[in-house]
């Protein structure tokens, strides 16, 4: 897929990639479009491409703003900083070089959870919160499955987790219908660099997930996505989200799992543009 870039905190040529340089780390960016300034933020795989067709729906409409995080793709390769507070810090400097603050933060399951961290943290780069697939605190059930999922990290290797998560980012309806795009995304993720000790320092950091208690301090509008066959993020965490922020709507998705905006691509940008529009004409 080919992205228009738009300008980098640094002074870029055209060899060059757009980069922010935050917090002793360089950060990787993509941008496209123009106007109001929206920033997705990707869960655990920490590459911005993985939000796919997203990039352009949003880029058609906004000044779209897409990460990598620290330690993945092609932000700075560190074990330094694999803490949801410090990616929160990381993806609100970035916003403000680049003077997209403040923004509508757009975050898929560990991406919602750094968008929470934003908005209590760096509430002057945070204009609204739409949170996909995501949660307030990790549970036992989400404990336990991340423990299972370092287990088969440490001891079966990158490619075989990259196979068990396929199965279970999508519902099985998708996988059904959709099973050699699933085989080209295999590929590429089993192509994409990775360190066994960065991605079991990001799933510590799942499993330390708590801002449940300071769910009512976040002021700005949400918008709480989930899908209903969501077997990593079951919707009951997208309901807690929703009990706890005063100013938010909640929707879950029929024959949906986790990856919604790829599942579901127009539907949810519909449903996200329309919400951020709204709030734009107010």
């Amino acid at each position: 897929m080919n992205w228009a870039r738009g300008k980098a905190c640094m002074s870029v040529g055209a060899s060059k990639m757009p980069i922010c340089k935050v917090n002793g780390i360089e950060l990787y960016y993509d941008e496209i479009g123009t106007g109001t300034p929206v920033m997705l933020i990707t869960g655990l795989g920490g590459v911005g491409a993985a939000w796919g067709p997203q990039i352009s729906l949003f880029g058609n409409k906004f000044r779209t703003i897409v990460p990598d995080h620290r330690g993945r793709g092609r932000s700075t390769m560190t074990m330094e900083g694999h803490e949801i507070d410090q990616l929160a810090s990381d993806m609100a400097e970035c916003l403000r070089k680049t003077r997209a603050a403040p923004a509508h933060l757009v975050g898929s399951s560990l991406g919602g959870a750094i968008a929470l961290r934003m908005a209590l943290d760096h509430p002057d780069v945070v204009r609204s919160l739409t949170l996909v697939a995501s949660l307030a605190k990790s549970d036992e059930y989400i404990k336990r499955w991340f423990r299972f999922r370092t287990l088969v990290v440490e001891r079966l290797g990158h490619e075989v987790e990259v196979e068990l998560m396929l199965l279970l980012l999508h519902s099985p309806t998708y996988l059904r219908e959709h099973w050699s795009a699933i085989e080209e995304f295999e590929k590429a993720f089993k192509a994409a660099p990775s360190s066994t000790q960065i991605e079991v320092a990001r799933m510590d950091m799942v499993m330390r997930h708590d801002c449940l208690a300071q769910l009512s301090e976040i002021k700005v509008p949400a918008l709480i996505l989930a899908g209903a066959d969501d077997a990593i993020t079951p919707p009951y965490l997208s309901e807690q989200l929703s009990a706890g922020i005063a100013a938010s709507c909640f929707r879950v998705l029929e024959r949906t799992g986790h990856y919604i905006q790829i599942e579901r691509p127009e539907l949810f940008f519909e449903i996200v543009g329309d919400f951020i529009e709204g709030l734009e004409r107010r």
